[in-house]
């Protein structure tokens, strides 16, 4: 890290280059980390965030207020993400699970309330041996209620392909479901 903190006592501001080449999680290794991040008048700003974990690299950037009522403006990306890549750090090494995903989103709201919607999408996915195709998602978690607006699995057959789809809803506070 390398760090300049200026300002006065009741208004501090503050600039860091952070350059994180190895970082490891509950003993899992997570990659390295970069970002350029600033603090000035309770607002944290991230410019150049990336966090790469072999063949994985996702990208980030943006604004998060300090109290509950302050605003969150953040967007984040991956592209190009090896599914076999991502087991390991979800503790599922071993599952036969393959393809490709990405996914963008956003992080708006307050600390208080944070409004976060990702969209992913696969392609190439098979799971136990089975081709399973390609897959889009959105999802949206408005304070305590995450919504999946959108999921569609094309999957190959040899007549014409299947198509599965479902739209849902999580209550995170009722622990309550409802899904399509």
């Amino acid at each position: 890290i390398d760090a300049r903190v200026g300002g006065a006592l009741d208004a501090p501001e503050a600039t860091a280059v952070l350059n994180a080449p190895s970082l490891a999680l509950d003993e899992i290794d997570v990659g390295s980390l970069t970002a350029v991040a600033s603090y000035e008048k309770r607002t944290l700003t991230i410019s150049n965030g990336e966090l790469n974990w072999k063949q994985a690299r996702a990208r980030f950037e943006g604004r998060v207020g300090t109290a509950p009522d302050e605003p969150i403006d953040l967007v984040l990306s991956a592209d190009q993400v090896s599914v076999e890549t991502l087991l390991p750090a979800l503790n599922q090494p071993d599952l036969p699970i393959a393809g490709e995903i990405a996914a963008h989103g956003t992080v708006r709201g307050t600390l208080g309330h944070p409004v976060v919607q990702i969209d992913a999408s696969g392609s190439s996915l098979v799971a136990y041996n089975e081709l399973l195709g390609s897959l889009t998602a959105s999802l949206r978690l408005d304070g305590r209620e995450l919504t999946l607006s959108e999921l569609v699995v094309d999957k190959p057959q040899p007549d014409q392909p299947g198509r599965l789809t479902a739209t849902g809803t999580y209550d995170l506070e009722r622990r309550t479901y409802m899904f399509d």
